[in-house]
């Protein structure tokens, strides 16, 4: 222990101006990588029993999903999904799709997932390639203590993001197989995230102020469907719904930096409105525009871009400009996360996990409201520290025992899955 303090003094002032390191965000990254530990060694509780129970009857769950879900598409043949009868029926329906450079369906996941929203009847064939790839890979790590304990790969990503490996985390499977989540006896979980969180640090990283009130306004959606001249000045989510939902997945698109044709793909609206509903972001939000461009200068000509924490990314040859532009976004989110889960650490929170926006926290039954309301301030003073202080908002979701994790997206398929091994063990028995 004597020695650190030499260590220390070395690491500050003897590498030299140009190598010296930047202590502060150091000590925050080790810092972090104890939290990380933390949650490593206390794991998800997840019910054994139903997990082995899905597992002793998933050859028969899977054939049955595919004889019952392929019957509304007919993409199946001897149980493997085939391209060509995807494109025959993507033909049929007259449901736009992009395309592979040998011509092809492209079928990359986020590409499937995205469309998949904006055409609903595509949904349950995502939700099953989904869970059929991720099943027959599924390594999910579950000790003697039925948790769920997975390496979860702390700054494994170029933007400082964890990196876990998806067959063993429960967060890395298909949604519906969360339900595994449950809380044991006395204790409840609370699933916590970041409301609109990359729209809210695109704003104050900016400095854009329209920007930032329309995050202030608490719906953000709906402020930009006002500065477009869309929707009225007393529209609500309640009354313009729909409306609502197309300016969200406006805004979603365009924080991945989709260009005019995807995002009419995903709007399910002309290249031509796409394209004016760009225009009409770069008015509405000019000074994010400029700084979100400057980003990409800036990158391309000293070859690294920083976080608010320090966190570098260096930019090669191949770096793609929609990488530099989203980089200084999604940087400053994992500073957010690592700071947060720091700050629930010293607060007493019991950190159990945590994906790209959440926090996944556990407490005893009698500690309910102080345990939520400990991790909500945290987040919010994490998000203050990052964004000079603006405070972005978050929801917590609650799960006491004995009900389980259920994500919305994943409810039907789990229905659909338990649906069929309870017919199956029914056949069993008989």
């Amino acid at each position: 222990m004597r020695a650190l303090p030499h260590l220390l003094s070395r690491i500050e002032t003897g590498l030299g101006d140009h190598q010296r390191m930047d202590v502060e965000a150091a000590l925050n990254r080790g810092e972090y990588v104890k939290t990380v530990a933390q949650m490593e060694f206390r794991g998800i509780p997840i019910d054994v029993q139903a997990w082995h129970h899905i597992q002793s009857n998933w050859s028969l769950v899977e054939t049955s999903l595919i004889h019952d879900l392929d019957r509304d598409y007919g993409v199946y043949e001897e149980g493997r999904f085939e391209g060509n009868l995807f494109a025959k029926f993507l033909l049929d329906y007259d449901i736009p799709w992009e395309l592979t450079p040998t011509g092809g369906v492209l079928l990359e996941k986020d590409f499937f997932k995205e469309t998949s929203e904006t055409y609903p009847i595509l949904k349950p064939l995502f939700d099953l390639r989904t869970t059929l790839s991720l099943m027959r890979k599924n390594e999910l790590a579950v000790g003697s203590d039925g948790r769920n304990r997975a390496l979860l790969g702390p700054f494994g990503t170029a933007t400082g993001r964890n990196a876990y490996k998806a067959g063993k985390y429960i967060f890395g499977q298909a949604a519906w197989l969360r339900g595994l989540i449950r809380p044991e006896p006395g204790t409840g979980l609370a699933y916590i995230d970041w409301c609109q969180q990359e729209f809210g640090i695109s704003g104050a990283l900016s400095k854009d102020q329209a920007m930032m009130a329309a995050y202030q306004s608490g719906d953000p959606y709906i402020a930009f469907g006002k500065l477009c001249g869309q929707l009225p000045p007393d529209a609500t989510k309640e009354t313009c719904e729909e409306q609502r939902t197309l300016f969200k997945q406006c805004l979603l698109g365009i924080q991945y930096c989709m260009g005019s044709k995807r995002l009419g793909l995903r709007l399910k609206k002309p290249e031509v409105y796409a394209r004016w509903l760009l225009e009409q972001h770069r008015r509405a939000y000019k000074r994010f525009w400029e700084w979100s461009n400057s980003a990409v200068h800036y990158g391309n000509l000293y070859g690294r871009l920083s976080t608010t924490y320090g966190w570098d990314l260096n930019i090669a040859a191949t770096t793609k400009s929609t990488s530099l532009q989203n980089s200084p976004v999604q940087g400053n989110a994992a500073d957010m996360m690592r700071l947060a889960c720091i700050m629930c650490e010293e607060r007493g929170v019991r950190t159990i996990g945590r994906l790209h926006d959440a926090i996944l926290i556990e407490f005893d039954l009698c500690d309910e409201q102080d345990a939520i309301a400990a991790a909500q301030d945290a987040m919010a003073d994490a998000s203050r520290s990052i964004l000079d202080g603006l405070e972005l908002r978050s929801e917590a979701t609650k799960i006491l025992y004995p009900d389980r994790y259920m994500s919305e997206r994943g409810r039907e398929m789990c229905d659909r899955v338990w649906d069929l091994i309870g017919k199956i063990g029914h056949g069993k028995d008989s």
